[in-house]
């Protein structure tokens, strides 16, 4: 056999090889390993990154009503739809990740409308929520930060999108400091207390302050009277310090 003719088979099966420890064999999204390895490279970018979860709606009951072929063929027609998108990751069995760089105009809103309508047009129903990652939000804390926004939106029957945000809306339109009522919700075991404050991140200062909710973990703060107003994330360390996310 021809060395030049070998080299060539050998550089084939190197390829090949690359490609299956890359993408997943079914969806050709990429693999759990590889996609959490470019995402979180890419998380590093000073724009940041858009991030989409992505959860099928009744997936078993497809599976168990129309076989494993339509089930296939479902989570196949999925991962082409998010490619439209952006990159796209299969995290296992009916969930995906979708990513991007920000568009100039983008919002969180607009990212998650782009994801359902890309959805919609194959007829795939899904729970969806996303993101804006700002540069040096890890990417566990991004995807503990949706996991915990998706089960929430899939026990309410709700897709709205994740706001990640350091600002306090606290003023009123004419400048003037205005109190707010707020529901503090502590995502590891679902407790929630309602306080009246000047914003979210004293809101949540004050619950902890007064031993209502203390320790380390994942908090959502939202408006207890504007469900339209962003939601806001925050990581409480065992030290008492508040990181916004």
């Amino acid at each position: 056999m021809e060395p030049l003719v070998l080299d060539e088979r050998i550089a084939a099966v190197v390829e090949n090889l690359a490609q299956i420890a890359l993408y997943d064999d079914l969806t050709h999204a990429y693999r759990r390993g590889p996609g959490m390895t470019r995402l979180t490279q890419e998380l590093d970018d000073p724009c940041g990154v858009m991030v989409g979860l992505v959860d099928l709606d009744d997936f078993k009951a497809i599976n168990d009503t129309h076989g494993h072929a339509t089930g296939d063929a479902t989570l196949l027609a999925t991962a082409d739809a998010l490619r439209s998108v952006g990159f796209v990751l299969r995290l296992g069995g009916d969930e995906f990740i979708c990513w991007r760089t920000p568009e100039p105009t983008d919002t969180e809103t607009a990212f998650v409308g782009q994801i359902r309508a890309a959805l919609a047009r194959v007829s795939v129903h899904a729970t969806v929520t996303g993101c804006h990652a700002s540069r040096g939000v890890t990417l566990d804390v991004c995807l503990q930060t949706l996991d915990a926004d998706l089960y929430r939106r899939k026990r309410g029957g709700g897709t709205l999108p994740v706001r990640h945000t350091t600002r306090d809306s606290t003023r009123g339109p004419e400048g003037l400091q205005t109190t707010r009522r707020y529901r503090v919700t502590r995502t590891n075991d679902g407790r929630v207390e309602t306080v009246t404050h000047e914003g979210p991140k004293k809101a949540l200062e004050a619950l902890r302050s007064e031993k209502v909710l203390y320790g380390g973990g994942l908090f959502l703060v939202e408006r207890d009277d504007d469900q339209n107003a962003p939601s806001h994330w925050f990581l409480a360390h065992a030290n008492g310090t508040l990181d916004a996310i």
